[in-house]
């Protein structure tokens, strides 16, 4: 949770006075810094941002703003503001580099949000290429009340990817390279701000790629005063699938001094049978906000993954 989101959903982590067993529970999360997520061996998102990466992406019933774009449309309208955010993320042993920018407006139109995002990643999982654009869109619009409130969202996902050679190369056909639209659409209700389910349908129309499975995703996400507890689960339901479940975790972030998060969590990678841990460290003002996360495999520590986003609202 953004300080953005903090000051948007009326003050609910407001004031210096904090609370020994805070510390306690910091002090403990400290420990566990090491975190999840190699290149395409991973299920993560392309372009997902490092605020979402820290707390292991299960964000489908706490993503608000740019996150919010990759994670559940519905969400964009859970917050209401104009920001911009860019993103970079490593991917250390896949020689993997991701660009991305992402604009999202909640606050001109206080029934409507727009989501947009491009980004741009050139990787190598398993010595072979994966490049490629994309292009997300989402909307969203919802009922808000005095305890409760349900969104509403669906968003366009445009992908372009070169597997392998490029085609231009003499001599040489891909036969698996990606140029396909989809969609999504998702669905948030909210109790008292402090209670989220979500229900979010990924991939709907059917790209016949394992780039882009078709994935019913749930979320639930509690808040404790400064601290913001989430948990995922994605059900695969593509016709290649070998597994049903293909991705479960959980994460948290934690206030200190209302500025800074802290922010760590868990995923379990089904489709590729890998455990991970993540990291994230955030700071925020009223118009700008600094993200960092980190994440490997317990497996294989080698395969990590490091982001940086950085936010501003105007």
């Amino acid at each position: 949770m953004g300080q953005t989101e903090r000051q948007s959903s009326g003050g609910m982590v407001h004031g210096k006075a904090r609370s020994r067993r805070v510390w306690i529970t910091l002090s403990t999360l400290a420990a566990a810094l090491l975190i999840t997520l190699p290149a395409r061996a991973q299920t993560r998102e392309d372009g997902a941002p490092a605020e979402s990466l820290g707390v292991a992406d299960a964000v489908r019933a706490s993503a608000w703003g740019p996150s919010a774009i990759f994670a559940n449309p519905a969400a964009l309208l859970r917050v209401n503001l104009l920001a911009v955010e860019t993103t970079y993320s490593y991917l250390e042993g896949k020689d993997g580099h991701n660009f991305g920018l992402s604009m999202v407006d909640a606050k001109t139109n206080p029934d409507v949000a727009l989501g947009v995002a491009y980004n741009y990643f050139t990787t190598a999982p398993d010595g072979r290429d994966r490049d490629g654009n994309q292009m997300r869109l989402g909307l969203a619009t919802g009922y808000r009340g005095d305890q409760v409130n349900l969104y509403a969202g669906i968003g366009l996902r445009w992908l372009a990817l070169t597997l392998g050679k490029d085609d231009t190369d003499e001599g040489v056909t891909e036969t698996d390279d990606v140029d396909t639209w989809t969609a999504d659409i998702g669905l948030l209700l909210e109790f008292d701000r402090r209670i989220r389910f979500a229900v979010v349908g990924q991939n709907l129309i059917d790209t016949k790629t394992p780039e882009a499975p078709r994935i019913v995703g749930l979320g639930l996400s509690f808040v404790f005063d400064v601290i913001d507890v989430g948990a995922n689960i994605d059900l695969d339901l593509s016709e290649a699938s070998e597994r049903t479940v293909s991705t479960w975790g959980f994460g948290a972030d934690f206030v200190i001094i209302d500025v800074v998060h802290l922010r760590a969590g868990f995923v379990r990678d089904e489709a590729y049978d890998a455990e991970r841990m993540t990291f994230g460290l955030g700071w925020s003002s009223d118009s700008v906000a600094v993200d960092v996360a980190y994440a490997t495999a317990l497996a294989d520590p080698a395969a990590m993954t490091l982001a940086v986003s950085l936010r501003w609202v105007p």
